[in-house]
């Protein structure tokens, strides 16, 4: 962590000594080009020593679980109260010595934390197995998430704060419906359990955005918000559970716009993946006809509490968009041949929806149709002049799939489909063959 905040602070000062003529240009870039270098080994290795210190830990829980496990119907009452508290007591003892001893260990830390997250589920099980005490298994998953909370602050543990994440997320979905189907109003209290997991995310955002942790934390905090969203929306209208979702990945893509640099890579940009993404597959949904008309037609149980709320948060997510919107139009203007029509979506999708229930999902189909080619053009033409060999591939790939689409939609035959992937293909590879000499030709 000292590494990377030292090598932030040359790579600031930099400049300031090259026009000082302290060092020269290329004595400076030589510094910046050894210290970054550096650093990704430094994470690199870090990264890999934290993975495997936490499928160590969880081995090693599992197998102490399993071993008890052996003898189990031979022990006595009090016997099976303290095995089952044992592997409990050795991971507090370990966390407590890391803390101590061993503070800015990344790798020991986050062993240690899936380590204590196991012996705390075991004993939850076992315990309650022992003096047989009666619940749900969604009471035990919300239990066991919630004591894993002190981890994630104690230890600056990631690890413990995805299984946080995955654990509240699995007892909303696991928990949230009652026996008839209907939404149960417990579900809603799932937004509420975000929160504790998000001092620590923001806390890592501020450090680096584009850290490995940050990254991590940011792509199950994304998942987490729409398996969230699925749980609660269970019986709202079709129409709120569009809005809901194409507004949702919306933000994404244009809180990445504002917030993240796209020159850092597409692995390093997950709001910008999963929302410009999420986006396309939803208005994709309506390239096909009988889908959307199917959409328009889907009834829901009536007008619950987790219905009302997704409709009131579906609007507040629409205006967020809108808002975002504006603000990206108004602080990069560069890239608004893209962010235009991606930040238009809910407004798209809602037309759409609006189209099939009045005119049927063959109109509707048409219009998205023309819209994702039109899109995919774009891409290609921002692509093109940017010199970005991968958001041309993105363009041709989003276009072919809607002429495709609309073949198959028509029931074309295998050969017109059989012509359309070769002369994608041949797409794709031409235009690789003729960027890759271009920037040759650059570099020599």
């Amino acid at each position: 962590m000292k590494l990377n905040k030292y090598v932030s602070w040359l790579k600031s000062e930099l400049p300031k000594l090259v026009s000082n003529n302290v060092v020269s240009s290329e004595v400076a870039k030589n510094l910046e080009e050894y210290y970054t270098k550096k650093v990704e080994e430094k994470n690199n290795m870090g990264a890999a020593l934290s993975i495997f210190s936490v499928m160590g830990a969880a081995c090693l829980g599992l197998g102490i679980i399993l071993l008890f496990a052996v003898g189990w119907s031979d022990f006595s009452i009090s016997q099976k109260t303290i095995v089952s508290f044992l592997p409990l007591i050795v991971s507090l003892a370990f966390i407590s010595w890391s803390v101590i001893k061993e503070k800015t260990n990344m790798a020991i830390r986050e062993g240690g934390a899936i380590f204590n997250i196991l012996a705390m589920g075991a004993c939850i099980a076992m315990i309650s197995r022992v003096y047989h005490i009666p619940g749900e298994f969604d009471t035990f998953l919300l239990t066991w998430s919630i004591l894993s909370i002190p981890l994630i602050y104690l230890l600056s543990s990631s690890t413990a704060a995805i299984a946080y994440l995955s654990g509240v997320v699995a007892w909303s979905l696991w928990g949230g419906f009652n026996y008839y189907g209907y939404m149960d109003s417990s579900s809603l209290w799932i937004w509420a359990l975000f929160i504790p997991f998000a001092p620590y995310y923001w806390s890592k955002l501020k450090e680096n955005r584009y850290s490995r942790n940050s990254i991590c934390l940011s792509t199950f905090a994304i998942i987490a918000l729409g398996l969230a969203m699925l749980s609660s929306l269970q019986d709202s209208p079709a129409f709120i559970w569009i809005l809901s979702y194409s507004s949702y990945c919306t933000v994404l893509y244009l809180i990445s716009k504002l917030y993240f640099s796209y020159e850092t890579g597409v692995t390093k940009t997950p709001f910008k993946n999963f929302g410009a993404l999420g986006n396309i597959i939803i208005l994709y949904i309506f390239t096909f006809s009988e889908i959307a008309e199917e959409l328009a037609d889907i009834e829901v149980y009536g007008e619950t509490n987790p219905a009302i709320f997704m409709t009131i948060a579906s609007f507040i997510l629409l205006a967020t968009a809108m808002f975002l919107f504006y603000k990206t139009i108004k602080d990069k203007p560069k890239d608004r041949v893209v962010t235009i029509p991606l930040g238009i979506s809910p407004i798209i999708v809602v037309l759409a929806y609006v189209l099939s229930t009045t005119l049927g999902g063959g109109i509707a189909s048409t219009l998205i149709s023309l819209y994702l080619f039109a899109l995919g053009g774009l891409i290609i033409f921002y692509g093109g002049k940017n010199e970005k060999i991968g958001l041309i591939n993105q363009g041709i790939m989003l276009s072919g799939l809607i002429i495709f689409s609309k073949f198959i939609d028509s029931g074309i035959e295998l050969m017109g489909r059989s012509l359309i992937f070769m002369a994608i293909g041949a797409a794709l590879i031409s235009v690789n063959i003729i960027y890759s000499k271009k920037l040759k030709r650059k570099g020599a």
